[in-house]
Parts: structure tokens; C-alpha cells; sequence
């Protein structure tokens, strides 16, 4: 017959089999993997920026009271990797103290609050009262400086000149500006 402590080494796997209902549940927690996340299965520890769209926007920028900078664009929404303020089908207009304001229209773009940067895409058209027109296929507006500028080439036309270059800089409030890269002239 059965006798001694070895024989009760068999009412160790009972009680263990008997007790799930009390231990397993705190067992299986603690075994369970961490719940996935859809956005690639990394844990987000902040959360993230608030995002919006608006539409029919009118956005103004005004300095020390003088008018600086319009534009009207029928949507205006945030990037979802940044703080840029997304545009499309923009028209607008560029204030200056002296001379003619400039209007400008752009297929799309973006403004760039950190940076106090405008940039314009997709068949970019900057033009003046006085029947200056330039076209280009991205300009750049850069806020604190007052100038707007070009790297993809840009074409000026007046009504009897045609000016193409490469790279142009245009300082709004002197009016000065720098046209290089293979530029050539056609007078009319």
C-alpha cells in the first residue's frame, strides 16, 4: 500500500488544477502581450496635436498695424507631421509701403508659422498694377526679411519685354531684384 510523503506528491498537480479559477485569471494578465496599436504597434506616450480644416478662409497677417500680407484660399488645413498650414488654390496680395501691391496666385501651398515662410506651388503667378507679370513653378516668401524668391525659374513679362532666368530675388520694400542663371532678354 501507498505510505509515506513521496506517495502525496500527487495532490500537488490537483490543487493547482482545482485553484485555477482563483490564480489564473492574475496568471494570464500577466503572461498577455501588450495591446497592439493600429499606427505600427509602438505605445504612444503624448498625444498627439489637435488637427482641423477650415474653409472659405480669408487669412490676413498684420505688423505693428501695417498690412502686410492676404490670402484667400477656399481650404486651409493642417499638416499632419507638422505645424505648416496647408493651402490650395490660393490668390492673395502682398502689401508694400511704397509702390504698387503685388497679387499673386498659386495652385497650392503651404505657410510655415515657425519660419514665417510662404511658399507657393503649381503655376505660381506674382503681378503688379503697373502690368509686371511673373510666372514661375514655386516661390518662397520670406516674412521678416519682406522677399520673395525663386529657384525654379521664372519668366517676367512687361509689355514690351520678356525677361526668363533662373533664379529670382525680389526685395518688396526697395524693390531691388536679382535675376540669374542663363537669363535672357527679348525687347519688343
Amino acid at each position: 500500500m501507498m505510505a509515506g510523503a513521496r506517495n502525496l506528491l500527487w495532490l500537488i498537480p490537483l490543487l493547482l488544477l482545482l485553484g485555477w479559477p482563483l490564480y489564473g485569471g492574475g496568471v494570464r494578465a500577466f503572461l498577455a502581450p501588450p495591446p497592439w496599436d493600429e499606427g505600427g504597434g509602438s505605445r504612444r506616450t503624448e498625444e498627439p496635436p489637435q488637427r482641423f480644416v477650415l474653409e472659405g478662409v480669408s487669412f490676413y497677417q498684420d505688423e505693428a498695424g501695417v498690412r502686410r500680407l492676404r490670402i484667400d484660399t477656399p481650404s486651409l488645413r493642417t499638416d499632419p507631421q507638422s505645424d505648416k498650414l496647408l493651402l490650395a488654390a490660393i490668390a492673395g496680395v502682398l502689401f508694400r509701403e511704397r509702390g504698387e501691391d503685388l497679387t499673386f496666385t498659386a495652385g497650392r501651398g503651404y505657410y510655415d508659422p515657425p519660419g514665417a515662410m510662404l511658399y507657393l506651388e503649381e503655376d505660381v503667378r506674382l503681378s503688379e498694377a503697373e502690368g509686371l507679370r511673373l510666372t514661375t513653378p514655386a516661390l518662397s516668401y520670406q516674412e521678416h526679411q519682406r522677399r520673395v524668391s525663386s529657384q525654379a525659374g521664372v519668366e517676367i513679362f512687361a509689355e514690351e519685354l520678356a525677361v526668363r532666368g533662373q533664379n529670382f530675388d525680389y526685395d518688396l520694400e526697395s524693390g531691388d531684384y536679382l535675376l540669374t542663371g542663363q537669363v535672357h532678354f527679348v525687347v519688343r
